[in-house]
């Protein structure tokens, strides 16, 4: 493999790497609902955990509504998108929404964001405007109604007020006029208990307005009920019961009617209201001066100038003693009184007592005093749906209240959740977010700047900036950002040093192919001055940006003339332009598509980089390549000839602008005109420059010395192997492959793999590296012997036995005087049951060993002793403990022979001799085998000292204690055995 691909290779592992960082972030929230948020002037989207999910490319947009849609404005025309930031609807339409609402729905205001949107959807339907004509579309984009009107009111229960030729009427969904257009005023359609009540003008006969008027009353199927008297019967009910209304002025006998709005009859004399049933039956009868319809088995009412609440059966819960008492919401309802709000609870209780004055909507001056007036000397006059009786209602938990002039909100207990200091609150949302206004200063002054915020009391300004943006995203996404900036910078290098070998090539120096130039192979061109340290000293002295450079070595004097000399000199800026240039279509198109933002951004940011790099490398100044383009038509004596003039110019490129940015501005200047022709807006390329975090960068570094490792010899990827084969061992099996790529024959990269498969249990692979190792090294025992381990393998062993019993001989073979290799062959025929034949294989390795290994000897006497001769086997486990007497089981296996022989009063001479052992658990090993063959054979006395000794060394051990138990009570010694046995009891219950 030649050292391009592997650098490349390795590049695209890098990028991959850091890509799979970047996705193992934090979860983030469900995208439930998206936010409008503006940035210079254009709109954009966050969700409620702050992240921008739609990028700001919108010249206007709105809320999004319940149909999870939101209007935007795309070259001047209106369209919908979802919430992924899709376009579902496309942008076509002169103008959506309604046309009776402030001017026909101008450009979006800040009061705008304060408002419910009058561009939402309404019975699935929402009005659109093309050609001078309105009509409706539904969800999917499709038109319902044809464009036919003039002018027209969103839907409120499936009706809708429209207008041709200034007459206004109303519709139904399906398009057919409910009400003929004879109207010259529009009234607009709100349904209350089921019923709609239209007001139709009576014209005289030059069309002016009559003072008589005729009613209509409508059921939300558009079914005319009654013409100019209500209905005596509602159309629906809240909690089984609706409002009647009855005019006192009226005869006794007159029946009570159907009230078409919760608060029409409030300042109306002579009305009194009360409630019906589902039957329309009269339950409560009409007494009271306003009513508000069920809530939580309560309802408001008025008697006079006073308000409380009633239950189902009429009786007063809460006597009248408010100025306005509200329905109840999220089970908490609003009362008003002295000026001051406070809540009540489902039961009846004041659960906030009045101390809160209300919140403004807007913040500004004098709107706070006229409020609190409205709610001090004209809280009769409030009606349940007006804005200011809305915005203090509990939503998500939260109420807006004021204090000393500022805005909070408060729990449901009444203690404030989130403390004052906004100058404006509206109401929480079914996400948990509102919208706030808070005093902001600036050096142009003070102004109200509006925010969201959530439960928690988390801000974020619905007006962002480039540096604020950047801290929309995570770190993973940052890195990411500068991981790819240094990996795209060294492939724009490599172009750009291609570039300038090409040209020259070209105009006859040919040595820059015989030195590997005309490549694009980054290894070619980078120096360690130009790309690790210069860029690092700049960094860290003046800031800048910490990117690689290189230099391709031309020789100027090969070259056939100035013109290929300036040419070539060219060649490397025009390149950079060029590669900028090809990325400009990755930058449409992440536009097009809605790419995340932090990606289109960092397109932008790079490809202006690119730009600015270009021009400022062709400024006439040493040693960029716009002085080379230069030098050979300049004087002989103004040329650079012994680079000191390049060391000043340096300094004058990289410092002197730090000081006096005034320098760059023409470079600036020319860097906007070639982005603003390609397509590149200034404002995403400022906030990728502000995702490009310059200390990630140092990234640089470890790609540098990734490079560089590449471009060693195997001992590199050796070490990184040994680095990480402990705890990263795929890893490090990757850097042995490319140990082994550079040298397959060398020995210690194939020990190394070999030993890296086994920790992964790749035994396959393992084996033939392991072979191939010993064939490239058969002096290494150690390799051997792991292959022999690895075929000795439980799962592996009758499959491999054939394999492992030649790996032995083979070792056997090479290394006749090594007892491993011997015992291991004995054992092999242990376990096949070859007893004859592993007591000749034992003999032999005796007589190669000489005698001398004690592990050989155990082994014979554990053969002999299968073969029932226990008198050898014995002799054998003495030779064993004389070749090694720290062994702990040889001893056992002597005491076990001593019993096989039937001489158990020579077991405890035995132990005596052992207990020279200074590992204590060594001991109790063998004191606790001595008791147990003792206390088989009936020798109690000597198995009960066995078994203390074994206490005495380890206290806690319940197997000395059991068999001490057993010993006492066949000595009938109970007394003691039942002190022993609470002991055992103990250190059972305790283990």
């Amino acid at each position: 493999m030649t050292t391009r691909i592997k650098v490349w290779l390795l590049v695209l592992l890098l990028l991959t790497f850091f890509c799979a960082l970047w996705l193992q972030k934090v979860e983030v929230p469900k995208t439930e609902n998206l936010y409008r948020v503006k940035f210079i002037d254009k709109s954009g989207y966050i969700n409620q955990a702050y992240e921008l999910v739609v990028q700001p490319k919108f010249y206007d947009a709105r809320l999004f509504t319940s149909a999870n849609k939101a209007p935007v404005k795309v070259n001047g025309k209106w369209g919908f998108i979802n919430l992924k930031g899709e376009v579902s609807i496309p942008p076509q339409y002169d103008m959506v929404g309604e046309s009776l609402r402030i001017n026909e729905i101008p450009e979006t205001k800040e009061d705008d964001l304060y408002r419910v949107p009058s561009s939402s959807f309404s019975s699935g339907l929402v009005g659109v405007k093309l050609n001078g004509k309105w009509g409706f579309i539904d969800e999917t984009g499709q038109l319902v109604i044809p464009y036919q009107f003039d002018k027209v009111q969103q839907f409120s229960d499936g009706i809708a007020n429209a207008s041709i030729n200034n007459l206004w009427g109303a519709i139904n969904r399906q398009g057919n006029w409910i009400v003929s257009p004879v109207n010259k005023y529009p009234h607009p359609i709100n349904f209350f208990q089921g019923i709609a009540k239209i007001n139709i003008d009576t014209l005289d006969k030059i069309g002016q307005r009559t003072n008589s008027l005729n009613l209509y009353y409508f059921d939300k199927s558009g079914q005319l009920i009654s013409v100019n008297y209500p209905p005596s019967v509602a159309r629906e009910f809240q909690e089984g019961l609706a409002i009647i209304e009855q005019n006192l002025w009226q005869k006794p006998d007159f029946p009570p009617v159907v009230a078409t709005s919760e608060y029409g009859f409030i300042s109306s004399n002579g009305l009194k209201c009360g409630f019906q049933d589902e039957q329309g039956k009269v339950v409560i009868k009409p007494q009271f001066d306003g009513c508000q319809s069920f809530s939580h088995s309560l309802a408001a009412v008025r008697v006079q100038d006073k308000w409380g609440y009633i239950d189902k059966t009429g009786f007063f819960v809460v006597s009248p003693q408010f100025d306005y008492a509200d329905s109840l919401v999220e089970e908490r309802g609003l009362i008003i009184k002295d000026g001051k709000i406070g809540f009540i609870n489902e039961a009846g209780k004041v659960v906030i007592k009045p101390q809160y004055f209300p919140s403004a909507e807007s913040g500004y001056i004098g709107e706070s005093k006229d409020l609190l007036n409205s709610f001090k000397e004209y809280a009769h006059q409030l009606e349940p749906s007006s804005k200011n009786i809305v915005r203090h209602r509990f939503s998500h938990g939260l109420a807006t209240v004021a204090t000393d002039g500022k805005c909070g909100y408060i729990d449901k207990q009444g203690k404030l959740a989130i403390k004052p200091q906004f100058s404006a609150c509206s109401p929480f949302d079914s996400y948990g977010i509102a919208q706030v206004r808070q005093n902001t200063n600036t050096s142009a002054g003070s102004w109200l700047q509006p925010l969201y915020i959530n439960s928690k009391g988390e801000t974020f300004p619905q007006y962002i900036t480039h540096k604020l943006i950047s801290k929309m995203y995570p770190t993973q996404v940052k890195l990411l950002i500068a991981f790819m900036a240094c990996l795209l910078w060294v492939i724009a290098i490599s172009c750009h040093e291609f570039g300038h070998a090409i040209v020259a090539y070209w105009g006859g120096d040919t040595s820059v192919k015989d030195k590997g130039y005309l490549s694009f192979n980054p290894s070619r061109y980078f120096h360690p001055l130009h790309s690790f340290i210069l860029p690092v000293i700049f960094f860290f002295i003046a800031g800048g940006i910490p990117l690689p450079g290189a230099a391709v070595y031309i020789e100027f004097e090969k070259i056939r003339n100035r013109f290929w000399i300036t040419a070539t000199a060219a060649a490397g800026p025009i390149a950079s332009i060029l590669f900028g240039l090809l990325l400009v279509p990755v930058y449409h198109l992440s536009l097009k598509y809605n790419f995340p933002y932090w990606l289109t951004a960092f397109l932008a940011f790079f490809i202006s980089l690119q730009f600015l790099m270009a021009f400022l490398n062709l400024m006439p100044i040493p040693p960029l390549d716009g002085y080379k383009m230069l030098e050979k038509w300049l004087p002989y004596r103004l040329q650079d000839r012994n680079g000191i003039a390049s060391l000043i110019g340096l300094i004058v490129v990289f410092i002197i602008p730090l000081f006096i940015p005034i320098i760059v501005f023409p470079i600036l200047v020319l860097t906007g005109i070639l982005a603003a022709i390609s397509g590149i807006s200034p404002d995403p390329a400022w906030v990728g420059w502000n995702l490009f975090d310059r200390w990630y960068a140092v990234l640089v570094i470890l790609i540098s010395c990734f490079v560089y490792f590449i471009l060693k010899p195997a001992l590199v990827f050796q070490l990184l192997g040994l680095i990480f084969e402990d705890y990263r061992p795929h890893i490090a099996l990757q850097n042995y492959n490319r140990a082994l790529r550079l040298e397959p024959n060398n020995t210690w990269s194939w020990e190394c793999k070999a030993s890296t498969l086994r920790k992964l249990g790749i035994y396959e692979e393992a084996i033939p590296a392991y072979n191939r190792a010993i064939e490239l090294g058969s002096y290494n025992r150690y390799t051997r012997r792991c292959l022999i381990d690895l075929l000795g393998r439980y799962e592996w062993y009758e499959e491999k036995i054939e394999a492992q019993i030649k790996a032995v001989d083979e070792y056997i073979q090479s290394n006749p005087s090594d007892a491993w290799g011997w015992e291991r062959k004995i054992y092999i025929l242990q376990k096949q049951g070859c007893y004859e034949e592993a007591l000749l294989i034992s003999e032999q390795a005796i007589q190669q060993t000489r005698g001398k290994d004690g592990t050989i000897w155990r082994n014979k006497g554990f053969i002999l002793r299968e073969l029932e001769r226990y008198e050898e086997a014995l002799n054998c486990y003495n030779k064993a403990i004389e070749m090694n007497s720290n062994q702990v089981w040889q001893w056992c296996d002597k005491i076990m022979i001593l019993r096989l022989l039937g001489r158990e009063d020579e077991v405890w001479d035995t132990c005596q001799k052992a207990v020279k052992f200074k590992k204590k658990e060594s001991v109790k090993s063998i004191w606790l085998e001595a008791a147990w063959i003792l206390k088989i054979s009936g020798y109690y006395g000597q198995a009960l000292k066995a078994y203390n000794k074994v206490i005495e060394i380890a206290p806690n051990n319940t197997q000395a204690w059991q068999g001490k138990i057993d010993i006492l009570e066949q000595l009938e010694l109970y007394e003691e055995a039942q002190q022993a046995r609470a002991k055992y009891d103990t250190l059972s219950v305790r283990l």
